[in-house]
């Protein structure tokens, strides 16, 4: 065999198995997904024994979140936000790099502001 069949065949394998992990879809397909807002965690499966766990999927960007606690601080005060991001066990907004935790301060924060629980509470006229 020559080097060039060696290195063809090792890079067909290495294709196959990276094919397999990823469920069908191509290494090139696999680094695409996310959005144009910031964060995102990609649902993806894991087997561990009998069990098979889901990832956390983020509801918010971080953009989102961060936004939405500027607004808590020009409303409400700087302690404020820096309270409910200390509740999270982070010192500074920039320190949250989970989904999940950003996720929780937008919660945290809407619910501060009084935001998100008034349905149709606006002017529309039921148009």
């Amino acid at each position: 065999m020559s080097l060039e069949q060696a290195l063809a065949a090792n890079t067909a394998a290495l294709e196959a198995n990276t094919a397999a992990l990823l469920g069908g879809k191509t290494a090139s397909a696999a680094g695409t997904s996310g959005s144009a807002g910031g964060t995102t965690t990609t649902t993806t499966k894991e087997k561990t024994g009998k069990t098979t766990k889901t990832a956390y999927e983020a509801q918010h960007t971080k953009a989102e979140a961060q936004a939405l606690a500027n607004k808590v601080k020009d409303e409400k005060g700087v302690e404020v936000i820096r309270g409910l991001i200390k509740k999270l066990g982070y010192d500074k907004l920039a320190d949250i790099a989970k989904a999940e935790d950003l996720d929780k301060l937008y919660d945290a924060c809407e619910a501060e502001l009084g935001e998100g629980g008034d349905e149709g509470g606006g002017d529309d006229d039921g148009i």
